[in-house]
């Protein structure tokens, strides 16, 4: 087994282990938490971003699966140059086990709140504690730098055409999420949008900002 392959089971492994935790976890203190996305979604939305999460996903196992067999397709599984080095996997490595921590955080900061998709029929409070008082979407964040670190422990075209779909994705759902949530909890909520980032602190802020300061 090579190192990169190890590095890659082993993160790959302790991404998975913290979601059936998590799941877990959620469900003995919280109940049957909803997931609304996929086939058995009513919202077309909802069923076209569960689709591309498995899309995003079959581009993992495909790495996984050039990783173990060794195959390189030009193309496709292409390597990275200027990233394929020992130092870079480790490095990638040590972020992501820091991106997971901040996945796990995040989601135990929305507690009850937690869910995956939009459901008209659940209204969920405005979460300010923990990683939301400076971030809109701080699972998204840590969700995306996870797979940021990914790339640089296997730097080939799979992990970077999967961070880039994840990257579009993720912008379109939470923007779809803060709709809802600004037409559930209007002012609260645009108050909220006003003195946080999107995804970081400060950035998507001062633009928001700018424009009130003239509507006014």
């Amino acid at each position: 087994m090579t190192t990169q392959l190890a590095l890659f089971a082993i993160i790959s492994g302790l991404y998975f282990a913290q979601e059936i935790c998590l799941y877990f976890i959620f469900r003995k203190k919280y109940g049957m938490l909803p997931n609304i996305t996929g086939r058995k979604s009513v919202d077309e939305l909802d069923r076209f971003y569960g689709f591309s999460i498995q899309i995003v996903s079959a581009f993992y196992v495909a790495t996984f699966i050039s990783l173990i067999f060794n195959t390189r397709i030009q193309g496709i599984a292409s390597p990275v140059e200027m990233l394929d080095n020992p130092l870079v996997r480790y490095l990638g490595f040590a972020a992501g086990i820091g991106f997971l921590v901040l996945i796990a955080v995040s989601r135990m900061n929305l507690g009850a709140c937690w869910r995956i998709g939009i459901d008209p029929c659940l209204k969920t409070d405005v979460v300010y504690r923990g990683l939301y008082r400076h971030i809109r979407h701080p699972y998204f964040t840590a969700l995306l730098g996870f797979q940021f670190a990914v790339i640089f422990i296997v730097p080939t075209t799979l992990t970077v055409f999967a961070f880039i779909l994840s990257l579009v994705i993720v912008n379109f759902q939470a923007r779809r999420e803060e709709a809802w949530l600004e037409q559930l909890h209007r002012t609260a909520y645009a108050d909220y949008k006003r003195r946080t980032g999107r995804f970081l602190p400060i950035v998507g802020t001062t633009c928001r900002m700018a424009r009130t300061m003239e509507e006014n």
